[in-house]
């Protein structure tokens, strides 16, 4: 039992004596044979014992809410005290930055969309061998590949014929050549032509006499086979051929590879201009609970860097008693008792909760050392928010016994109780049986604020004297006595 009530059954008991006192000396005489006594009827009923304590209501859980981007507070839309929904937006950052890193991702992108473009544009293949460069050097490879079997092999009969046949052509030419010029020049000398005519003639011998000597050449050439330099040629060809045939292809994979290359590039572009559009739309800072804002914890003008918190909610479904318990009545308290609960805020009313821890260290008010024990309400009121004062009593025993009233328990020595240990102090109760009041033993165990509880000595439906505390110390056992039915029960 903690102070507080054992003071105030101390002072039950000294008004009762008090008013005991005063009726006898009213009265001026002693109580008459056979006086009217208060009874009351024991019964099984529900006995408790409570702690009481008082303390302030609080969240059971308080979240913070943080900013996912960085930026300074613009506006602040809540204040400490208001309930927010989820979704709701609880403060606005400035959103210049991320508009002007928006605008530079987006033009990137477009940059990027545009090589790729082009980058596919100039691939109209689907694999390298069928690139057109890589074609086209492919068929040059093998036309130098030919002329090189051409010259390795020397001339074939067809060609060493027409080679005979040209000359054969180019001597015929010669021949006409050379007369007309013959010709020409007597008409000259006969003054029947002119000189320009002539030159003309000596110029078209001068030709045909060279294709002439150039067919004998090739004829000569055809049959004395080809030449170190000729063959030297053709393979510088080949080469050349072959290196071009891997430029080629080294330049479409390149081609293909910045297409991979960019397409990644505009990919991250992409989720990068998403990103931020996506921090855009969080400048407005949301909460994702719901319940009564107890903290606000920036201001306008406040840089923010992401993650930083801006308000602390109390989820209000949710609440808790934190109560400090008498160190002297606490180690009665474990977790799982029911507690009552009333509030000033709530005058009348009564909810209930559990205890659901007790801290281990005490906090000193004074010298006086306390433990804050933690009750979780099962049926807060609608309106209860942190910080309201409550009252609490722990119900630390709940069970049906015997219980009769405190001042009901007489204690006697040895001499007057039956039976009894020599010397020994016993307590008794005295039990109206056939108009006498008949003083028995009782073990008693816990005992509450009014009542006691009584172990052994008595039975349901026993009538037990309960008054008055003057009668109750001048009462002998055996004395007659008078009693109303009109007492109510043992408590």
């Amino acid at each position: 039992m903690s102070r507080s009530k054992k003071l105030l059954a101390l002072l039950i008991i000294v008004v009762i004596v008090g008013v005991g006192v005063v009726v006898s000396l009213l009265s001026g005489k002693a109580e008459p044979k056979g006086a009217t006594v208060e009874t009351a009827t024991v019964a099984l009923d529900d006995f408790t014992i409570t702690v009481t304590g008082s303390g302030l209501v609080e969240g059971i859980e308080s979240k913070e809410v943080r900013a996912s981007v960085g930026g300074r507070v613009e506006q602040v839309l809540v204040d400490e005290g208001e309930f927010v929904t989820i979704g709701q937006i609880i403060a606005v950052l400035d959103k210049r930055d991320l508009q002007s890193q928006l605008q530079t991702a987006k033009a990137s992108l477009a940059s990027i969309q545009a090589e790729v473009n082009q980058l596919e544009s100039e691939i109209d293949w689907d694999s390298i061998e069928e690139s057109l460069p890589v074609k086209q050097a492919k068929s040059q490879l093998t036309a130098a590949q030919a002329r090189l079997n051409e010259v390795l092999q020397g001339a074939t009969p067809a060609q060493l014929a027409q080679a005979e046949n040209a000359v054969v052509e180019a001597s015929l030419a010669l021949e006409q050549a050379e007369a007309n010029l013959a010709k020409m020049e007597r008409l000259y000398f006969q003054q029947a032509i002119s000189r320009q005519q002539l030159l003309d003639a000596e110029h078209s011998y001068t030709l045909a006499k060279q294709r002439y000597e150039n067919a004998v050449n090739q004829l000569e050439i055809l049959k004395s086979g080809p030449t170190k330099e000729q063959v030297a040629v053709a393979e510088a060809q080949l080469n050349d051929a072959k290196l071009a045939v891997i430029s080629a292809e080294r330049q479409a994979q390149w081609k293909q590879d910045s297409l991979v290359v960019a397409k990644e590039r505009l990919l991250q572009a992409e989720n990068n201009v998403a990103l931020i559009e996506e921090q855009l739309t969080e400048t407005d800072v949301t909460t994702p609970y719901q319940g009564m804002v107890t903290k606000k914890l920036v201001s306008p003008g406040v840089y923010l860097t992401a993650g930083t918190p801006v308000i602390e909610v109390a989820d209000l479904s949710r609440l808790v008693v934190v109560a400090r318990i008498d160190e002297v009545d606490v180690t009665s308290v474990v977790v799982g008792q029911e507690v009552k609960i009333t509030s000033d805020a709530f005058v009348g009313d009564e909810f209930y909760g559990v205890v659901k821890r007790i801290a281990p260290q005490p906090i000193y008010e004074g010298k006086v050392a306390k433990y804050n024990v933690t009750i979780e309400l099962e049926n807060p009121p609608e309106g209860l928010r942190p910080g309201m004062n409550a009252d609490v009593e722990i119900i630390t025993l709940k069970r049906q016994s015997l219980v009769v009233p405190i001042h009901a328990v007489v204690t006697t020595t040895t001499s007057d109780a039956v039976p009894a240990s020599t010397g020994e102090a016993t307590k008794a109760v005295f039990v109206v049986r056939d108009g006498k009041a008949v003083k028995v033993p009782v073990k008693t165990g816990e005992t509450s604020l009014t009542v006691v509880e009584v172990l052994e000595g008595l039975n349901p439906g026993d009538r037990i004297v309960t008054g008055s505390y003057y009668t109750l110390q001048r009462l002998k056992d055996g004395d007659p006595v008078n009693y109303s039915d009109s007492v109510g029960d043992g408590q």
